[in-house]
């Protein structure tokens, strides 16, 4: 470690510290990954963090001088960088971290910088894209992921995104719902690239995309990466296979789907959560040409709800029985004001769509309820 010093604003430290730690590990293996590296070079400031599956990287705007890096505890950088005022801060690094922001001085002790691991070089590039839009997109694919690990199936706990030259494919699936997007990008690729991607890390760093202009996205065969706003995410893809059969298997827009206002129907079914009886307990949908009825019961409290929504449809008369909180999600992905579900049998798959959408960027499949309450 070589001393170096550098100065910057309250503001811009605090939140690059923030967003560095936030992907430090909760209950680290070994003392060292629970560091902040503070690394500085040809006048270029960086924040990291690593756990050997995803890294976090931030380049900071500041004035300083020296090269070389140092460890500090990460997440009691962050919770004093909390408390600065708003007051350039100066990071002096030689044999101890000293912090004054103002009339604040703060001395931390360094950790072993050598025993830190190599923080892994960004992956090839395969493609550009608008922040806002990737973010978009990850979030909206991410409502159908596993991303509570519920399921024994490592592969349910990721998001299968597929490149190529003109768009990037997102699909996510815990088995019980789907959900698939893709939306035009600048690919850098002959053909076709995939990866599966650890879904609670796509998801948390689409968070921090919106309004970070222009993306980077990077792949190769064992990582993916992500830059955008002077930060980058890395991340170890999955091993698991995906069943990528799940890429077929929306049915698209029915010949009698039902349509409605999404709103809605998204009011009816939070009622409906409310009522019903527990979290197992199915919510019936009574479909016919004269309206759509959600209904739930209670079975510990004398509580009941039957609502009627206006609706366009022109077929028999159908009842399915759902889960309230996942036919909500997949209203939610449409992001649009009107909803078309394509209901075939009430044992058969859902496919929720939007009429504002002829190119089917969006489409979210629910699995219906058999043989329990409504």
């Amino acid at each position: 470690m070589n001393a170096f010093t550098f100065t910057t604003d309250a503001k811009t430290f605090t939140a690059a510290v923030a967003w560095t730690a936030k992907h430090l590990p909760t209950r680290p293996h070994i003392p060292v990954i629970a560091g902040l590296l503070i690394s500085q070079h040809d006048g270029i400031t960086t924040l990291a963090a690593f756990d050997y599956d995803t890294s976090a990287t931030t380049t900071l705007n500041t004035d300083g001088s020296g090269n070389g890096q140092a460890l500090v505890s990460g997440r009691l950088l962050a919770e004093l960088a909390k408390t600065f005022p708003d007051k350039p801060v100066t990071v002096t690094v030689d044999t101890t971290a000293r912090i004054t922001c103002g009339s604040l001085k703060l001395t931390l002790p360094l950790m072993t910088v050598e025993d830190y691991p190599t923080l892994p070089a960004t992956p090839p590039t395969v493609g550009e894209i608008d922040a806002d839009r990737f973010a978009d997109l990850i979030t909206r694919v991410g409502l159908a992921a596993d991303t509570t690990g519920a399921s024994s199936i490592q592969a349910l706990r990721g998001i299968h995104l597929a490149f190529t030259a003109d768009t990037v494919e997102a699909l996510g699936t815990d088995r019980y719902r789907a959900a698939r997007g893709h939306t035009d990008w600048t690919g850098k690729v002959d053909s076709e690239v995939t990866a599966l991607v650890p879904a609670a890390v796509l998801i948390d760093t689409a968070k921090t995309l919106h309004g970070a202009g222009q993306a980077t996205v990077g792949c190769d065969n064992h990582l993916f990466s992500i830059t955008a706003g002077g930060r980058t995410v890395t991340s170890r893809l999955m091993a698991d296979p995906f069943p990528v059969q799940m890429r077929t298997a929306f049915g698209g827009r029915g010949e009698q789907p039902v349509t409605m206002w999404a709103a809605d129907l998204s009011a009816a079914l939070k009622r409906a959560d409310l009522v019903r009886a527990d979290k197992k307990a199915a919510v019936v949908l009574h479909i016919t040409g004269d309206g759509l009825t959600v209904t739930a019961k209670g079975q510990e409290i004398a509580a009941e709800t039957g609502e009627h929504i206006d609706c366009a449809y022109f077929g028999d008369p159908i009842t399915v029985r759902v889960n309230p909180i996942y036919l909500a999600d997949a209203l939610h992905g449409l992001a649009s004001k009107r909803a078309e579900l394509s209901i075939s049998h009430p044992h058969r798959p859902i496919n929720v769509t939007s009429p504002d959408d002829p190119q089917l960027t969006y489409q979210h499949t629910v699995v219906p309820i058999r043989n329990l309450s409504a």
